[in-house]
């Protein structure tokens, strides 16, 4: 299983993307960030592989 972290400013096109991405069997979404700074954050808490 691949772990994936969604960054994007849109919060619009982070849920299309994680509607697209869940109907995938071999990827999980573990989180969204909506800026660099937040992804930063959220990458050393959640350990996504992507």
């Amino acid at each position: 299983m691949i772990r994936v972290l969604l960054v994007d400013d849109q919060k619009l096109i982070r849920h299309g993307l994680k509607v697209l991405l869940e109907g995938e069997p071999d990827l999980h979404v573990v989180g969204e960030a909506e800026s660099g700074q937040s992804a930063i954050e959220r990458v050393e808490a959640l350990q996504p592989d992507c």
